[in-house]
């Protein structure tokens, strides 16, 4: 496992995938945070929310459980998708989707 990645592949996956930053959980959770920061995330509700589910899927990487992590990553994405447009500006809630591909998960387009 790569620090934070959910696999050995999680590197040479985001390089495929064109990723510019580092392929873990914590790095999403800085975009996240930057971007509540930024205003990009206009709502601290949906902020927490989504920090929660990263800090969740940490702790299952952690633990050795990818699987539960794969799931906290993919509802992460569904709500960041859920709320693109309302309380996530777009096109920072595509940005946001974009780093899952880059972590090792299925590609996601809403």
């Amino acid at each position: 496992m790569v620090a934070g990645g959910l696999d050995s592949g999680t590197t040479a996956n985001a390089q495929e995938q064109g990723c510019s930053h580092d392929p873990t959980v914590a790095a999403l959770r800085e975009c996240v945070d930057h971007a509540f920061a930024a205003g990009h995330i206009d709502n601290e509700g949906v902020a927490d929310s989504l920090l929660a589910k990263l800090d969740a899927a940490e702790a299952a990487l952690d633990r050795g459980q990818p699987d539960v992590a794969v799931n906290l990553l993919e509802a992460f994405v569904r709500e960041v998708a859920a709320q693109g447009g309302k309380h996530i500006v777009e096109p920072h809630d595509q940005e946001l989707i974009e780093h899952y591909p880059c972590l090792g998960g299925q590609s996601h387009q809403v």
